[in-house]
């Protein structure tokens, strides 16, 4: 992990006050790049099979030896790599979470993603924050730049894997309900199991053309054709179809302005069945119990009213713009594998 002071460095550097705490900060966002640039010279998944010596590492990066050398210590003091003797193997932090052996459990493609955004999107942080209001759209830029919206995608599927089992355990399925809508499902990973654990169901997924490009590549890889459909369109504004009995509105809530967010909830309703019900998946405001959590969602909130003009809601206001656009019965369940994220879940009058 990037930096984690130890007891008497926190005494010093926090309780004590005497040595410059935000120097962390800095060398945080160092190691962030230290990381991604093994990422992205294949470090990681040279070790993937064996400890390997630093010219075997060196010849699979095509690097030079002393520029590895001095990445491989970097990686080391974070807890990335391991070495014994002349040999360097992964942690079981990084063999878990960084490798292609890690399949879709990788956050690798959340480094990729978040190093494009960093050096090429938050360069205007100050502006946005000045002026009260974003000029960016990330979602419509991503439908522009085909690798980065797959490193996007290849996240969402990194996180939907890590609470998938959650999400089933927690959704109400109306006996009743043989169609779902997934508004913006993407990777469509979410209806894929949905549909696995509910052999009734059928689904359609609404998004962009980008996003369903990894949509269709998941379905086809699951031999899912005959139950899953997509269905090209912009969910800010296009009508849905009708005759749902369940819609999945799941991390998208936080991309869209108040007003955008009641549109999208009206043109759902107005796509459900009589009993049908929505289910939304949001990071939620005043609810991390953790300060790193906490610290997280303020990132997020940021991230997302400078990239895409969105933001982190409450409970509460998405309970009322359910209520206002005809649903009932709203109720919600929290995540134990995403603190801070909860499922809502309402009905259909």
């Amino acid at each position: 992990m990037p930096l984690l002071p130890n007891f008497l460095e926190r005494f010093l550097f926090i309780t004590l006050n005497a040595a410059p705490a935000p120097a962390f900060e800095i060398f945080s966002a160092i190691s962030f790049r230290v990381v991604l640039a093994a990422i992205r010279l294949g470090v990681f998944d040279a070790l993937t099979e064996q400890p390997q010596t630093l010219s075997e590492i060196a010849r699979a990066a095509n690097s030079s030896e002393r520029g590895i050398a001095i990445l491989l210590d970097a990686l080391v003091t974070i807890g990335y790599v391991t070495r014994a003797g002349d040999r360097y193997a992964l942690s079981r932090m990084a063999e878990k979470w960084i490798t292609r052996a890690a399949g879709k459990a990788s956050v690798a493609p959340a480094f990729r993603f978040f190093g494009t955004l960093l050096t090429e999107n938050f360069q205007s942080l100050e502006e946005t924050i000045r002026a009260g209001k974003t000029v960016q759209d990330l979602y419509a830029a991503l439908e522009n730049q085909p690798e980065l919206s797959r490193d996007f995608q290849d996240w969402m599927v990194a996180i939907a894997n890590t609470i998938n089992s959650e999400v089933l355990s927690k959704l109400e399925i109306p006996p009743h309900a043989r169609r779902v809508l997934d508004i913006g499902g993407g990777h469509g990973w979410y209806s894929i199991a949905l549909c696995r654990k509910y052999p009734h169901l059928n689904a359609t997924i609404f998004d962009f053309p980008q996003p369903l490009t990894s949509a269709r590549a998941n379905i086809a890889a699951e031999k899912m054709e005959t139950r899953i459909q997509t269905r090209t369109g912009d969910f800010l504004r296009d009508d849905f179809g009708a005759g749902y009995d369940v819609a999945l509105a799941f991390n998208i809530v936080h991309g869209l302005s108040a007003e955008q967010n009641r549109d999208l909830l009206r043109r759902a309703h107005a796509a459900l069945n009589r009993g049908g019900v929505i289910a939304i998946i949001e990071q939620m405001a005043a609810n991390v119990p953790s300060p790193s959590g906490r610290a997280i969602n303020a990132m997020l909130h940021l991230s997302f009213f400078h990239l895409i003009g969105g933001g982190i809601y409450s409970f509460d206001d998405l309970a009322a713009w359910l209520t206002a656009t005809g649903f009932s019965n709203v109720r919600r369940s929290d995540f134990l594998r995403a603190p801070g994220s909860s499922l809502v879940m309402a009905r259909k009058k």
